[in-house]
């Protein structure tokens, strides 16, 4: 990647009580437990988030989820796998330390070389090589703006989000690639981390092109 321009693994969620029906996992949220007798009762706080599979009959009944077979684990890595953005997990750094399906399959590289690798290593930004401590230690890189964003969230303790391009090098080949750009922090077991999420713009205005014209 040329440059942009202005415009520890995934968290291992702790097991929940699998005796719970109505619960799959939660995060500082309140989790009810249904008795199906008196309704939702018996409070209790769990880690995670929050999700009910014995809800009371509705329009949203087909949806439930059978909790009981699919671990927490691999319950959130599947919603992570299905979403279509590029969803990276980075520290202070900026260095991978998680992402998801959609992710790999834009970097096309292997987990070797993403993992514990900065951002601007990976994306081949040709910045990246203007010094030889790397990524982050270059002049461009005080006014990059993932880095910047990803900063900024770290300091402030706030979701930012920006539209930012980014032109991606490979061999010969420039690819310039709209975003939009989302660096939301959180806090687990003590370690501050932040989830880097990648939105194609350009694809989204094409699909706009394709709708057709309002007829107000």
């Amino acid at each position: 990647m040329r440059g942009f321009s202005e415009a520890d693994h995934l968290p291992t969620v702790p097991e929940a009580d699998q005796n719970a029906p109505g619960i799959i996992w939660g995060s500082g949220m309140r989790a009810l437990k249904r008795s199906p007798l008196s309704g939702f009762n018996d409070e209790r706080l769990s880690l995670g988030f929050v999700l009910t599979g014995t809800a009371p009959v509705s329009d949203c009944a087909p949806m439930r989820i059978p909790v009981t077979q699919m671990s927490n684990e691999a319950l959130l890595r599947q919603l992570l796998d299905a979403m279509p953005s590029y969803v990276f997990l980075v520290d202070r750094d900026v260095s991978i330390l998680d992402y998801n399906a959609a992710a790999g399959a834009f970097l096309g590289l292997g987990r070797r070389r993403i993992l514990r690798h900065r951002t601007g290593e990976v994306f081949h930004c040709l910045h990246s090589r203007d010094v030889t401590a790397g990524c982050g230690h270059g002049p461009f890189c005080q006014s990059c703006p993932i880095r910047g964003a990803v900063s900024e969230a770290f300091a402030g303790k706030k979701c930012v989000r920006r539209q930012v391009w980014m032109e991606l090098c490979s061999g010969r080949t420039v690819k310039k690639l709209y975003v939009l750009l989302t660096a939301s922090p959180f806090s687990y077991q003590g370690h501050d981390r932040v989830v880097l999420i990648l939105e194609d713009l350009a694809g989204i205005t094409a699909l706009r092109r394709l709708s057709p014209p309002s007829s107000n």
